[in-house]
């Protein structure tokens, strides 16, 4: 895939390349499906794919209501399913938005499934009572259902309306998906009155683009005329996304079309406007009610605690720990990523919840007025996407951390990150660069760690007399991010720890108990037991010495890559194996040792043994967060090196004393 940098649409020209591609040959009307569709196969473009979209079609528009625009979003799709596995696509979600002052309305849901059945095109009609709504979150809900007798070989089709009071809703569109798209056409119809800029990712052109105000008589805005102006997009024969391991998300590399509104004209001709410097992006963030207001209410309310905990007598180190540890203790996150508050700050205060922004310009004022200097920190997650830095929108933030400088030296915290030492900022941060809010200048920090987290995988093998059985005592300690997301994903639940540990392969296990739990600064320890049975051929045993621990397939599957390889923070991964013999049995075969070194990567693989035992001391590194596309190839070789090595068995055969026995 080639990746591009996103390109900005401000004033459109219309250029044309002629079409070379069987999707002309198809009708794009919704319900007009002909033998042609039935003739499309997985060939050619479509090699391979489970399903494709044969058209896919969006068009907004506004009009006036109640004294209010709204934006109409209408969709129609037909999709070609060409496996078992394709039938997936059936499942449509919609997604709309839902507040105390204005709700989306999603309608004009319709959908058939079409076969072909001895000749003759058959239509099953989704019916009403299939259509299900789902609430998502305190605003979001989706309307979902899944398209009826969907079989291999079916074309389904579905279409529907969505409305939007919020002018800052406009459709976004995406041209690629995980499955190939044969023709795919947005439209958007614009009233003057509300300026939006384009920003095109992931391609350099369109196989139509074309721009046109509308004819006939001018509408009417209060006692403005004037009329729509249409820009249309096309792309054709889009190639599905086939999203690779070690990425941050794949919105940061799809083909699609984001808009942003830049400004607003009133009835009466003033002007608001969206798009801004990143100057005027902070100075209005900073005045926000519901970002630095915020923050300063609450930094007034909370020099009274400073008073009362006497904090201006500890150092500054101190009183920062005292003051994250406080807020980590005493604050609960409600598991929301925000940019702004959504509750008042005596609300908060009170309820002592909230989301990462209200987490964190508390801990931001706390810390402030502890006389510490400090700012909060905005940013995108890595599952949001990266921030285009040339492009001041609010919609690429959703999380705030925060900055402070303790002895000269710039911390970065999050109070809502319990599971990590007060000096780090969660591995979901890891994004790029975050903007800090500071009032007089525009600074971007690396929002990255190059401290190593370490995973070490302790192995205790006892093999029984008649070499059938492995049992195995096992202790895995892990340090900073790995010890994070253990802790996040299993919540020291031994029961879904256990799960875990099965899933790698095991035939019998039992997760004894946990350390460290609720001390990040400490290793997180989980402590179990396996049992195993051994292969064997002929008069030899195989044993893997680290078991089913190591990683054993190589995420790096392409045969080029053309986006950098994100491992989100460097990483180390330690294996120390004890064997100990059966007696009657000897060890005759083992793997090569090959320790490699260079900026990038690192391992090692020492062994030793006697008659009756066998000790292994081997690890594998990544020493980078980020690494080049240019290293592709490079770091899939090292997977393949590690792969290979850490999951090569020892040999063990009978001695001579017990073949003669046999």
């Amino acid at each position: 895939m080639k990746i591009l940098k996103p390109i900005a649409l401000l004033l459109l020209s219309a250029f044309f390349i002629q079409q070379n591609t069987r999707a002309g040959e198809l009708s794009h009307e919704y319900g007009e499906v002909t033998q042609a569709d039935f003739d499309l196969k997985a060939e050619g473009f479509l090699k391979d794919a489970d399903a494709a979209v044969i058209y896919d079609i969006g068009e907004s528009d506004f009009y006036y209501s109640d004294y209010k625009f709204v934006i109409n979003f209408q969709r129609k799709t037909r999709i070609k399913i060409f496996t078992e596995a394709g039938i997936e696509n059936a499942e449509i979600t919609i997604p709309f938005y839902k507040s105390d002052d204005f709700t989306e309305k999603v309608s004009d849901i319709k959908a058939v499934t079409y076969n072909l059945e001895n000749g003759v095109i058959t239509e099953t009609t989704l019916y009403n009572s299939q259509i299900f709504e789902e609430k998502i979150n305190e605003n979001w809900y989706i309307k979902k259902f899944t398209l009826p007798s969907v079989k291999a070989g079916s074309i389904i089709e579905f279409r529907y309306d969505h409305d939007t009071p919020y002018k800052f809703n406009l459709q976004d569109w995406e041209f690629q998906r995980e499955i190939p798209t044969l023709f795919s056409e947005y439209t958007v119809h614009l009233t003057p009155f509300y300026n939006y800029f384009f920003l095109l990712q992931g391609a350099d052109h369109f196989e139509k683009q074309e721009s046109f105000e509308e004819k006939g008589l001018p509408r009417m805005y209060g006692a403005m005329e004037y009329r729509m102006k249409t820009h249309r997009f096309i792309k054709e024969n889009i190639p599905a996304f086939e999203e690779e391991a070690l990425i941050t998300s794949k919105e940061d590399y799809i083909i699609k079309l984001d808009f942003q509104l830049m400004s607003v004209i009133r009835s009466d001709g003033s002007r608001i406007e969206y798009m801004t410097t990143w100057e005027n992006f902070i100075k209005d963030l900073l005045k926000d009610e519901n970002f630095g207001k915020f923050q300063n209410a609450l930094e007034r309310k909370s020099k009274a605690f400073v008073k009362e905990n006497n904090l201006l007598a500890l150092s500054p180190a101190e009183r920062f720990l005292f003051i994250v540890d406080h807020v980590k203790t005493h604050y609960v996150w409600d598991k929301r990523n925000r940019l702004y508050s959504q509750q008042s700050a005596s609300e908060f205060l009170k309820n002592q919840k909230g989301n990462s922004a209200e987490i964190n310009l508390f801990l931001t004022a706390l810390l402030n007025a502890a006389e510490i200097v400090a700012y909060p920190v905005i940013l995108s997650t890595r599952d949001h996407g990266k921030i285009k830095l040339d492009y001041p929108f609010y919609r690429f933030f959703n999380y705030v951390v925060v900055a402070a400088i303790i002895d000269d030296k710039l911390v970065m915290t999050d109070g809502s990150a319990i599971y990590l030492r007060n000096d780090k900022i969660p591995s979901k941060c890891f994004n790029d660069k975050g903007l800090i809010m500071k009032s007089d200048e525009v600074e971007w920090l690396p929002l990255t760690d190059t401290q190593i987290s370490s995973n070490f995988i302790n192995i205790n093998i006892k093999i029984s007399p008649d070499f059938d059985t492995i049992t195995a005592d096992i202790s895995d300690v892990s340090q900073l991010y790995i010890a994070e997301e253990m802790k996040s994903v299993f919540g020291d639940n031994l029961i879904d720890l256990k799960k875990s540990v099965e899933n790698k392969g095991y035939e019998q296990v039992n997760v004894s108990e946990t350390r460290n739990f609720d001390d990040p600064n400490k290793p997180y320890i989980v402590i179990y037991s396996i049992k195993k049975g051994i292969d064997h051929f002929d008069d030899k045993y195989l044993v893997p010495p680290f078991l089913n621990e190591p990683v054993s397939k190589n995420p790096l599957k392409g045969k080029e890559r053309n986006y950098p390889m994100d491992m989100t923070y460097p990483k180390r991964f330690t294996f120390m194996t004890e064997i100990t013999i059966p007696k009657g049995y000897k060890l005759t075969g083992i793997p090569a040792a090959q320790n490699y070194d260079d900026d990038l990567t690192a391992s090692k693989y020492n062994i030793t043994s006697t008659d009756s035992t066998v000790s292994i001391n081997a690890s594998y590194e990544f020493k980078k967060s980020v690494y080049s596309y240019t290293k592709y190839h490079k770091l899939k070789a090292f997977y393949n090196q590690i792969i290979k090595q850490f999951n090569e068995n020892l040999v063990f055969e009978k001695t001579n004393e017990e073949a003669k026995m046999d």
